[in-house]
């Protein structure tokens, strides 16, 4: 019986179909100033609740903002600050692409699309974008391979012994 359950398993295991699809990286985008460019796809042709659907920028050293939501069937609503002509998007019941004219290098950073799924996000696609000549400004993962040198002192309490003297009265 418990081979029995074994094979089935295993069989269940090998037969489980990954989705490579759901499996994103984030790409890597190197652009000049002023340049006319659209970030990144986002597929939206599995998602439901297209109106749950957000772009998110995180440029260098800061935290990731939101930038924009869809609604509707194929409008969309920027954020506050990044409500500038030279950003747009790409809108259809398949799609949610952002496009950036006239690129500064003030829009370096990440972008993410993402779905709202209750108060988190999950994000199905990203662009890092990088002007050409610039330094790579990819985050680093710090390990500490520092030497380790340990110190130690050894102590020894005891307890005082009772002095043998006896106490003089200084009385003469």
């Amino acid at each position: 019986m418990i081979s029995l359950f074994v094979a089935l398993y295993s069989l269940l295991c090998l037969c489980t179909a990954v989705k490579t699809s759901d499996i994103k990286e984030l790409q890597e985008k190197t652009v000049k100033s002023g340049q006319d460019l659209t970030i990144v796809e986002c597929n939206i042709s599995l998602i439901r609740d297209k109106s749950k659907v957000v772009w998110y920028r995180q440029s260098f050293g800061k935290m990731p903002q939101f930038f924009a939501k869809r609604y509707g069937i194929n409008s969309y609503t920027f954020a506050g600050g990044f409500n500038d002509n030279r950003f747009s998007f790409t809108v259809n019941e398949h799609q949610f692409d952002l496009i950036i004219k006239n690129l500064r290098e003030d829009d370096e950073g990440e972008y993410f699309c993402g779905e709202m799924e209750g108060a988190t996000i999950k994000f199905t696609s990203g662009a890092r974008l990088q002007f050409e000549g610039a330094s790579s400004r990819k985050p680093e993962i710090s390990s500490n391979q520092a030497d380790v040198a340990l110190n130690y002192a050894a102590v020894n309490f005891a307890k005082k012994p009772s002095s043998s003297r006896k106490s003089r009265n200084m009385k003469k």
